[in-house]
């Protein structure tokens, strides 16, 4: 496993300062290597390093949709897969895309995007089908991209700012600034209690 430049502890990128783009793209070129974000600083170590990390970080999934970026925490989960055939239902709202079966499972595909208040014109085709597990509830969340394994400190996120809308901010926890951009924290037990994903009477 190669080593990156300099010592492990130094931090990659500071978003204090204007991001590294080159920074960045050496980063991209090592999938191998996890990524860290903590005290707004990104840090790239080896997934062979034993070195202690914060106990407060913990790893997640970031994926796009068009424009935006969301993360999930890795516990919720189970799966990323292709797009594959979805079998449209009857008479269900805009965000409930369908139905997939794997592997003898059925359950719902949501586009999160009109759930955010990103406009249908505004959401490009998805490319994934990101599995998301809570309890005993599991749906496919669609994306146009998903990434690799990013952790990032719970210190390093922050509260959903005012501007953003009430109907969308319901379904975030927090946001914080990533190699990525400002990503929002999914709640994705809003998502699932959301009445939004009734079917319609």
């Amino acid at each position: 496993l190669r080593k990156p430049r300099g010592a492990h502890n130094a931090p990659l990128i500071d978003f204090r300062h204007p991001p590294n783009r080159d920074a960045l793209k050496e980063l991209d070129a090592y999938p191998r290597f996890r990524r860290t974000v903590h005290n707004n600083r990104l840090y790239r170590r080896s997934a062979l390093e034993s070195r202690p990390m914060p106990a407060d970080t913990k790893p997640y999934i970031p994926f796009s949709i068009g424009r935006t970026t969301c993360v999930l925490p890795v516990a919720e989960v189970r799966e990323t897969l292709q797009l594959r055939p979805i079998t449209r239902v009857y008479r269900m709202p805009p965000p409930v895309v369908g139905l997939i079966q794997v592997r003898g499972e059925i359950f719902p595909v949501l586009e999160v995007g009109l759930l955010l208040g990103i406009r249908p014109d505004e959401i490009p085709a998805p490319k994934r089908i990101i599995v998301a597990c809570l309890a005993e509830r599991v749906a496919g969340l669609l994306a146009s991209d998903v990434r690799g394994t990013i952790e990032i400190a719970d210190e390093s996120f922050e509260p959903v700012p005012h501007n953003v809308g009430s109907d969308v901010a319901a379904f975030l926890t927090a946001i914080a600034r990533t190699p990525y951009g400002v990503v929002g924290r999914l709640a994705l037990d809003r998502i699932f209690a959301s009445e939004k994903l009734r079917p319609a009477s």
